[in-house]
């Protein structure tokens, strides 16, 4: 009879480990459950993140291009206005020296 009683005491005992494990690998789970929800949400925070930098940059890109589209514009301008100045310099030396001429 005691020995049975022993037999049964030692099955509640190790009843009792397998449930106290249990228990402790269900707590352990839900923590590593807790962290994997923790880094999705830094994940998609970091991932708006970028987004917004890609936005920033891209708007960046796209004024830069405007800049140097009127940067092109304006040595165009300034080398067509050059051409101008030297075409009414040629003119105006051609003119001095025919009134010279006509002078003389």
């Amino acid at each position: 009879m005691k020995e049975k009683f022993n037999k049964l005491e030692l099955e509640v005992a190790k009843k009792s480990e397998i449930k106290n494990e249990h228990n402790e690998l269900k707590t352990r789970f839900k923590e590593k459950n807790s962290e994997i929800e923790d880094l999705q949400k830094f994940a998609k925070t970091q991932k708006n993140l970028l987004n917004k930098v890609d936005i920033d940059l891209n708007k960046a890109e796209a004024e830069k291009i405007k800049l140097q589209n009127k940067v092109d514009q304006i040595l165009h301008d300034k080398k067509l206005k050059e051409e101008e100045t030297e075409e009414l310099k040629t003119k105006f030396l051609t003119n001095v020296a025919q009134i010279s001429e006509m002078n003389s």
